[in-house]
């Protein structure tokens, strides 16, 4: 519960700082806005405020899927690995997107694609 007070209170207050940047560009004019120091600073912190809201709702998206193929069928293995490694996958897409070489295989194949969700088993 504890966590979910957390997240919710994140959440409304990114809205609110995302409100007060958006009234704040509108009031000023866009040259004063981005010449200032602290601007700069906002916009970083928005931008991973909402970056962080989005891998959060791709987590919870990921565990609902899992726990759905699990509840179907329990005796089936479902592979959770995905869960574990979609997050990781996406950091090193990101990265990886400034040098192609580390990004592509020799026959041009992308290796590091978010791996397949579709629940397969394994028995």
């Amino acid at each position: 519960m504890f966590v979910l007070i957390c997240e919710a209170s994140f959440l409304i207050f990114t809205l609110l700082f995302t409100y007060r940047e958006f009234k704040k560009l509108l009031e000023t004019d866009l040259k004063e806005y981005m010449t200032a120091f602290w601007t700069w600073v906002e916009i970083a912190l928005l931008g991973l405020s909402w970056t962080s809201i989005v891998l959060c709702l791709i987590r919870f998206g990921l565990n609902k899927l899992t726990k759905k193929a699990f509840r179907e069928n329990p005796q089936e293995f479902v592979d959770f690995h995905h869960r574990s490694t979609c997050i990781v996958t996406l950091i090193q897409k990101v990265h990886c997107d400034d040098n192609k070489e580390d990004f592509l295989r020799n026959d041009g194949e992308v290796t590091y694609l978010i791996p397949d969700i579709k629940l397969e088993s394994y028995a």
